[in-house]
């Protein structure tokens, strides 16, 4: 499904890898795709060959094309649901090294059945829902005032998610 540019933005919960050494005081993330996340907490959806081509199970598609396109997999990923995550991280994705957070996405959005794709995004907040090392833990302490974003609770991530915009399970539907 496409919510081409509905307006209403969308809270999803996705993961990132940490990087970065607490010597250079520069902790960063980067998503799967090993795009990094910048520090001023915006990021906009491109579509490259060498980024979409890498990523299995989906072909690239190679017109050009708005990102994201329901026959790509380009666009910023991110789950509807906070469980959907933690499920996925805890299959053995994880090696420590993620933390995890709640995104609003806006523009052209693609629907999947449990996440979406869209053209923008910016994180409000992070979790350490997942298991984080000490270093790591470390390092999320120090991004947080990076992205100007709170480190929230596991338990209360989705509520205060809520506060910013609705999953896709809760937009308002048209009448």
């Amino acid at each position: 499904m496409n919510l081409e540019n509905s307006g209403l933005p969308i809270v999803g919960f996705r993961s990132w890898r940490i990087w970065g050494t607490l010597i250079e005081n520069t902790p960063g993330i980067v998503g799967a795709n090993l795009q990094s996340w910048p520090n001023k907490n915006f990021i906009g959806a491109k579509c490259e060959e060498k980024t979409c081509a890498d990523i299995p199970r989906r072909p690239y598609y190679r017109e050009d094309h708005i990102t994201p396109h329901e026959k790509c997999k380009c666009g910023i990923y991110a789950f509807h649901e906070l469980e959907e995550l933690i499920a996925m991280e805890t299959e053995g994705l994880n090696n420590g090294d993620r933390v995890c957070g709640a995104v609003i996405g806006w523009g052209k959005t693609v629907i999947h059945q449990k996440g979406f794709r869209v053209a923008n995004a910016t994180i409000i907040a992070l979790s350490a829902a997942i298991k984080l090392t000490p270093k790591d833990a470390e390092r999320l302490n120090r991004l947080s005032p990076l992205l100007g974003v709170p480190i929230i609770k596991p338990q209360f991530l989705e509520a205060y998610a809520s506060e910013f915009g609705n999953t896709y399970q809760t937009l308002p539907k048209k009448v």
